[in-house]
């Protein structure tokens, strides 16, 4: 059977080059390490595996899975720009090859924080905490 560790990206080293890298907490990068060993720990599901009878697993491969630095550019494509027009959302984010290249909501004013996680992490980490991994 096909297991999950296929990808050098999907390491421990990988997990630890991005914990290091966004001088994450270290509560984060203990549950990081937990997710990924729960990952490992699983086999490759089949159209026999009851959750995924009905899914074509054929077509999803991770090899050449990557991370990204970021977005070639900061531009947002007229597609993505026409629907936040369109929208009634109280508040828009575009987010770009890991980079919040747009974000625009008026929300302060009800308390509520508006921001991307690694942004949340960083500066209101107490509240993630306590409600990131919470049911």
């Amino acid at each position: 059977m096909a297991t999950l560790v296929d990808n050098p990206i999907v390491s421990m080293d990988a997990v630890e080059k991005i914990i290091a890298k966004h001088s994450e907490p270290e509560w984060l990068a203990t549950e990081r390490r937990a997710a990924l060993r729960s990952y490992e720990g699983h086999e490759w599901p089949t159209n026999r595996t009851e959750e995924w009878r009905y899914s074509d697993l054929k077509r999803f491969k991770i090899d050449g899975l990557d991370l990204v630095d970021g977005p070639k550019d900061d531009s947002v494509s007229d597609r993505i720009k026409m629907r936040m027009e369109d929208s009634d959302a109280e508040g828009i984010m575009v987010i770009k090859g890991n980079k919040t290249v747009h974000a625009e909501a008026n929300l302060a004013d009800a308390g509520v924080i508006f921001c991307d996680l690694r942004t949340a992490v960083n500066e209101h980490s107490e509240l993630v905490q306590k409600h990131l991994f919470s049911t």
